[in-house]
């Protein structure tokens, strides 16, 4: 079934960490090939969007259940901390996009420490 069909856009699931030096964000994209990914970053937000294609279906066989979803997505987070643009990764490796983005000198020593009394 086609989202646009539904009136819905497919929202992938993501997940997004902090280091001291970095944000790392995985998002499931499984049966989407990589070449029809888009990932922008704004200030401060990533957005990730593309599009899953339908695939051929074979013979005449009549479908009892379709619950696998096929057209565009959209998915965008905000960042916790600004991030240097000079020095983003992208990798792909079984349906997981994985993106590293470095955190900017400033965002690194923003980190204070507070005592409590």
């Amino acid at each position: 079934m086609r989202y646009e069909e539904k009136g819905e856009e497919m929202a992938p699931a993501l997940d997004l960490s902090e280091t001291k030096n970095e944000i790392v964000v995985w998002v499931e994209l499984p049966g989407v090939d990589p070449k029809d990914i888009d990932i922008t970053l704004g200030d401060p937000v990533l957005t990730i969007s593309g599009d899953k294609k339908e695939e051929a279906k074979e013979g005449k066989e009549s479908y009892l259940v379709i619950e696998r979803h096929y057209g565009s997505f959209t998915r965008s987070v905000q960042l916790p901390a600004e991030v240097n643009r000079d020095r983003i990764s992208a990798s792909w490796n079984n349906g997981i996009l994985k993106i590293v983005l470095s955190k900017s000198e400033e965002a690194k020593k923003s980190e204070i420490k507070i005592e409590v009394e």
